[in-house]
């Protein structure tokens, strides 16, 4: 496929949270990690409990709400490093988003039914998982929340506190990159239009900079300044 199209990628991956598949950086290249992970103790019992989720590694259980999502995390940092270490640093597929989002991970959710409904669920192996169902979307505050989709730079940390509507930003721009850094921000995830600060670790404005939206989504250029340094987006509600 390689030969036909070289941007062409590859996905493999070993069992749900399980074994990973049998790979090393020597093995080759245009290969992506997409691994499968889940919260058993909910997929099975339907129900969420979040003082009491069951590590998948393991299989302990995890006491309180704040361990369980430590522990996701720690599982979803360890697949992670994983790639990192075996492939080469090779990409890598509202708690679970949290999880995610502490090592900067990539993720396809799963999933969207369009029939399912509360009598048969998805309508597959028992499975009640769909974002949408009886015509409309279900969880909705908790799956569509701002994210970086593309970063003229290095990107370093990523939170959003969904109750609060705020999230911060953590990257290292690159100036020699003409693209802007984007940003999904849809207004109605902080309660209207967003206030915007961008400064650096010292709490200094940012003054190089122009931010334009686009219907759901920010932009920011910045204009060739040659310091690059860390700096913080804050998005936060203006009510």
């Amino acid at each position: 496929m390689v030969e036909v199209n070289e941007r062409a990628l590859f996905f493999i991956e070993g069992l749900p949270n399980g074994d990973h598949p049998t790979w090393d950086k020597e093995d080759g290249e245009s290969v992506v990690n997409v691994f499968h992970w889940h919260d058993g103790a909910t997929l099975f019992s339907k129900t969420l409990r979040p003082w009491l989720p069951r590590r998948g590694d393991n299989h302990r259980l995890v006491g309180g709400t704040k361990g369980g999502q430590k522990s996701f995390t720690e599982q979803l940092a360890d697949d992670l490093g994983w790639t990192k270490k075996q492939m080469g640093g090779r990409p890598a597929l509202s708690v679970y988003y949290d999880a995610m989002d502490a090592p900067l991970l990539h993720s396809t959710l799963w999933n969207f039914t369009a029939p399912n409904d509360q009598a048969q669920g998805d309508s597959w192996n028992d499975e009640d998982l769909s974002i949408w169902s009886e015509g409309q979307p279900r969880a909705l505050d908790a799956w569509r929340r701002p994210y970086p989709m593309a970063t003229a730079g290095i990107p370093l940390t990523f939170t959003w506190d969904r109750k609060k509507r705020r999230c911060e930003y953590r990257f290292r721009p690159d100036y020699s990159i003409s693209e802007p850094t984007v940003i999904f921000a849809p207004p109605d995830c902080f309660g209207g239009e967003p206030r915007i600060s961008v400064t650096n670790t010292r709490g200094e404005s940012v003054g190089d900079l122009t931010i334009t939206r686009a219907e759901e989504r920010l932009f920011l250029n910045f204009q060739g300044s040659a310091h690059q340094e860390e700096l913080i987006l804050r998005l936060e509600s203006s009510t």
